[in-house]
C-alpha cells in the first residue's frame, strides 16, 4: 500500500481500489467515475455507499486515501502514528507550562 498525491488520484480508471482515511477509520472504495460537468470531483463507490470526492485546485486533494492491495501491517503502522500526532497536539494544547490562553 502506498498514500497517493492528487495526480495520481486523477489518474485512477473505473474499477481502480483505494483504501480511504477519515474520521479514524479506514475504508475500501472502487472509483467509478468523474462526475458529469465537472473536472474536479469524483465518485467512489464500496457496494453500499457513494461518496464524491473533490479536489481544490489550490489544494489539491485534502482527504487521505491509499492504493495497492490491503495490508493490515502498513495501516497498523499508519494508525499509530496519526494517533501519536494526535496526543502530541493535545499535550502541547492541554498540557503545557505556557500561559493559559483562557
Amino acid at each position: 500500500m502506498k498514500k497517493i498525491n492528487t495526480e495520481e488520484f486523477e489518474n485512477l480508471k473505473y474499477g481502480d481500489k483505494v483504501y480511504r482515511f477519515f474520521n479514524d477509520r479506514i475504508k475500501r472504495y472502487y472509483f467509478v467515475a468523474k462526475m458529469p460537468k465537472s473536472e474536479t470531483t469524483y465518485i467512489l463507490c464500496d457496494g453500499t455507499d457513494i461518496i464524491s470526492v473533490f479536489i481544490s485546485k489550490q489544494r489539491g486533494l485534502t482527504d487521505t486515501f491509499f492504493s495497492g492491495e490491503y495490508n493490515s501491517e502498513f495501516i497498523g503502522k499508519y494508525l499509530i502514528e496519526n494517533y501519536e500526532k494526535k496526543i502530541r497536539i493535545v499535550e502541547e494544547i492541554y498540557l503545557s507550562d505556557g500561559d493559559d490562553n483562557f
